[in-house]
């Protein structure tokens, strides 16, 4: 089809036309122009205006603060999620200075970003002071994205590298945690966070990495025996599915006589003594046993030979001779030794007595 024949029979069509059928065309033809002309002035304006990010893994605190010195400045910025801050990223090195010299964020943590700019001159134990600040802050972005953390804050002791094994000491950890409100840390939770942080540094162990609370309250792992909240709620778990145990006994006993157990209503309360007692029990085995018998028999007769000896002369020069009396006496020596070491058996008990008792 030709375009000009085309365009003839729109003329034609348009015409036939009346005045209200006319403006609703022009109308159409004007909005759908004009939208289109609106959205490539939106996109050539978003592509212009790129936001970078400014700070991030902020607390509330921290991006509250930011926020208002942003808007005081007239700066533009965005909030992409929780934490977050984005401004245009033609000003973002600009608008992160001027932040930062006024000393915000406060509670923010450093991380491997340190090592981005390297510094000329710099020394063996700067890098490591380095490296420390680093890793703590890593671990301590790591905690605090877990969900019931808030704020958390990592310090690592790790001690100098020495030729010596036996001058070698372990490292160690504490962390400072601060949860949401409302929410609290589990045992399994706790012990999370240590093999985290026992997982990242090199020799050491989940025992040495400590945690503690906002209050300053130590956080254990330790099981039945850990925190008296963890206790108490074992306590009232070990309570409730002992009397719903009882309850559905009762019900199933009676349900036969009275038709159905949505007849039979049971309730059981039974009042525990959560109180533990252990002891430890030794036992000694009346009958002895020989363990080792030792014998030493010694026995001698008669007298030692005769040695010469005495004044000089010839008599002591020709050794004994017949006729001549002897001072030496017989001798004669017995002795005899028994010992006999018994065994005395012993047995040790741990008793550990039960969780509960009714």
């Amino acid at each position: 089809m030709n375009f000009k024949d085309l365009a003839i029979q729109l003329t034609r069509l348009y015409e036939r036309l009346n005045r209200a059928q006319k403006l609703v065309i022009a109308g159409t033809l004007f909005a759908v122009i004009g939208f289109i002309i609106f959205l490539v002035l939106y996109t050539s304006a978003e592509r212009n205006s790129n936001y970078a990010v400014l700070f991030d893994h902020l607390s509330s605190k921290d991006a509250g603060l930011i926020i208002q010195e942003l808007e005081k400045e007239g700066i533009p910025y965005k909030i992409p999620k929780d934490g977050v801050i984005e401004v245009p990223q033609d000003s973002v090195y600009k608008v992160r200075i001027n932040i930062a010299s006024k000393g915000f964020p406060e509670e923010s943590h450093v991380g491997f970003e340190l090592f981005d700019q390297q510094q000329f001159g710099a020394t063996d134990f700067d890098q490591k002071v380095k490296f420390l600040r680093a890793l703590e802050g890593e671990l301590a972005r790591t905690i605090q994205s877990l969900q019931p953390i808030e704020q958390a804050s990592v310090h690592l002791a790790l001690p100098k590298e020495s030729v010596f094994v036996a001058k070698q000491s372990a490292p160690s950890a504490s962390v400072v945690i601060q949860t949401v409100d409302g929410m609290r840390l589990s045992r399994k939770q706790i012990l999370g966070i240590k093999n985290l942080v026992a997982a990242a540094v090199a020799n050491l162990e989940p025992s040495n990495v400590k945690l503690v609370n906002e209050f300053g309250e130590p956080l254990s792992d330790a099981g039945e025996d850990g925190s008296d909240g963890d206790l108490a709620k074992l306590q009232i778990e070990y309570k409730n599915r002992y009397e719903n145990a009882y309850e559905d006994k009762v019900v199933e006993v009676l349900a036969p006589f009275i038709g159905s157990k949505d007849r039979v209503v049971a309730k059981v309360t039974i009042d525990f003594d959560f109180a533990r007692r252990d002891s430890v029990e030794e036992r000694y085995d009346p009958e002895n046993v020989v363990r080792s018998e030792q014998n030493m028999e010694e026995k001698r007769e008669g007298g030692t030979p005769q040695q010469i000896g005495g004044v000089p002369g010839a008599v002591s020069n020709i050794g004994p001779v017949q006729g001549i009396e002897s001072t030496s006496t017989k001798q004669k020596y017995q002795k005899s030794t028994n010992t006999i070491n018994y065994e005395i058996s012993k047995t040790v008990s741990n008793i550990k007595g039960p969780f509960a008792t009714i």
